[in-house]
């Protein structure tokens, strides 16, 4: 991914919570959903680089960011919950996207024509 894809995808994941929780009575504030984008961006730039993500990282990284972060949000509480869920799935959400790949490049090697050199 590049990284105005990983923005791009990281501002829709904090959109998409923010409205979904209006949907259901809810809220998070502009402040909270920018607190949201950042930990989802910090994470998937962190798994583009080819860290390895696990739930305890990705925990780590929310917390730090909201310790640095918490005072610009009324919805502290709101915001914590929504990233400890994300935290807890974005390991399987790597995991999906690397069988994903091996397959692909398993498909792809299967079709196409070897190359001598």
């Amino acid at each position: 991914m590049t990284s105005k894809e990983i923005a791009d995808l990281a501002a829709w994941t904090a959109n998409a919570i923010q409205s979904s929780l209006k949907m259901s009575g809810r809220k998070i504030d502009d402040a909270g959903a920018d607190i949201i984008r950042e930990y989802v961006q910090a994470d998937l730039t962190n798994w583009n680089r080819g860290e390895n993500i696990t739930v305890e990282k990705s925990t780590q990284l929310g917390q730090e960011i909201m310790a640095r972060r918490r005072h610009e949000t009324q919805t502290e509480n709101e915001v914590f919950i929504s990233m400890s869920v994300l935290s807890s799935k974005f390991h399987e959400f790597v995991e999906d996207q690397l069988r994903k790949r091996a397959a692909e490049a398993k498909r792809l090697a299967a079709t196409m024509p070897a190359i001598k050199v």
